[in-house]
C-alpha cells in the first residue's frame, strides 16, 4: 500500500501541456508557410519549396541549381557556361539581377513598358538635378518627372529680354550644360515656350503665337549647336493659352513666362524612333498630368 501511494503522488497530471505546445509550434509553422508562400515572387516560392522538400528529405540532395533569374556563365575553363555546385554542400541559387524587374504574368505590356520608362525618367531626373543643382536652388530652372517624360523648365528672364526671341549672352552657358547631358542619349526632346497673357503686337511678333514659337525654336537650334541631334527635337508654342499661374499678377505673369525642354523617356529597343512617337505618347497622358 505504502509503494502505492509514492507512485500516485509521483504522477504528472499536466502531460497533455507537451501536446498543445506541439500544436501549437505546428500551427505556428503552418501559417509562416502559408504568408510565405501568399506572395506573388515566382522565384521566391520556388526556392521556399525546395527548401521545404530537403527539409522533409535531408536524405536527397539536389545536384542542379535552382536558377532564379538568368544564370551568369563562368568565365574561362574547359566548364565555362555552366554552374558548378561544390561537393556536400546545398546546391547554389545562380542569380543575376536584371536591368528591370521580372515581369509578373499578369501585367500587360503596356504596363511593363510604362514602368520601365518611369525608371528611366526618375533616373534621368536624379542624373539632371545634380547637373543643375546651383540653378534649381536658384530657382531659375526646376525640374518635374512624369511616368513617360521629365521637363526642364527655364525661367524666361534668365534666356531672353523683353519681347525678344534672341538668346542672351547669360542663357548659353546654362543651355550649353543641358545640351552637354541631352547629347549622349538617343531620347526624343520636345521644346516649348510660353508667355504671358500681356498683348504683343511688333513687326516681328504680331502676337504671342509667334513669340512662343520663336523662343523654342532658338532653343532648339541652340541645342543643336551645342550637339544635340535636330532629328530628335521639335519646337512648339502655347503662346498665354496655358498658364501656371494667375496672370492678374507681375509675380504670376513672370512665372507663366517660361520655356520647358521636355525630354521623352525612350521606350523603343534602341533605335531612334520617329517623333511622332513621341508626340502620340504625349497626347495619350496629357490629359490626366496637365489637367
Amino acid at each position: 500500500m505504502a509503494r502505492r501511494k509514492r507512485q500516485e503522488e509521483h504522477e504528472n497530471h499536466e502531460r497533455w501541456l507537451v501536446s498543445y505546445a506541439d500544436f501549437i509550434t505546428l500551427l505556428f509553422a503552418f501559417f509562416v508557410v502559408m504568408y510565405s508562400i501568399s506572395s506573388v515572387n515566382e522565384g521566391k516560392y520556388r526556392v521556399l519549396s525546395d527548401s521545404i522538400s530537403s527539409a522533409f528529405s535531408p536524405t536527397t540532395i539536389s545536384i542542379t541549381p535552382m536558377q532564379v533569374g538568368q544564370v551568369t556563365p563562368m568565365k574561362g575553363g574547359p566548364n565555362a557556361g555552366t554552374t558548378r555546385p561544390v561537393p556536400g554542400m546545398p546546391a547554389p541559387i545562380a542569380i543575376r539581377a536584371p536591368i528591370f524587374p521580372l515581369q509578373p504574368k499578369d501585367v500587360t505590356e503596356d504596363d511593363w513598358a510604362m514602368d520601365k520608362a518611369e525608371q528611366e525618367v526618375n533616373h534621368m531626373g536624379d542624373e539632371l538635378d545634380v547637373l543643375l543643382e546651383d540653378l534649381i536652388e536658384d530657382e531659375q530652372i526646376s525640374i518635374t518627372r512624369n511616368r513617360l517624360w521629365l521637363e526642364i523648365e527655364i525661367k524666361a528672364k534668365l534666356l531672353f529680354a523683353s519681347a525678344s526671341a534672341t538668346p542672351s549672352a547669360a542663357s548659353r552657358p546654362v543651355l550649353q550644360r543641358v545640351a552637354s547631358y541631352l547629347a549622349a542619349l538617343p531620347n526624343h526632346v520636345q521644346v516649348e515656350g510660353y508667355t504671358d497673357n500681356e498683348a504683343i503686337n511688333t513687326p516681328y511678333f504680331p502676337s504671342n503665337w509667334e513669340l512662343s514659337s520663336a523662343r523654342a525654336a532658338a532653343i532648339v537650334r541652340l541645342l543643336a549647336e551645342y550637339g544635340v541631334r535636330p532629328q530628335r527635337m521639335v519646337s512648339v508654342g502655347y503662346a498665354e493659352f496655358r498658364p501656371i499661374a494667375d496672370n492678374n499678377s507681375p509675380e504670376g505673369r513672370a512665372l507663366n513666362r517660361r520655356v520647358v525642354i521636355s525630354l521623352m523617356a525612350d521606350l523603343g529597343d534602341g533605335q531612334d524612333k520617329d517623333i511622332k512617337s513621341f508626340q502620340a505618347l504625349q497626347q495619350k497622358v496629357e490629359g490626366d498630368w496637365r489637367g
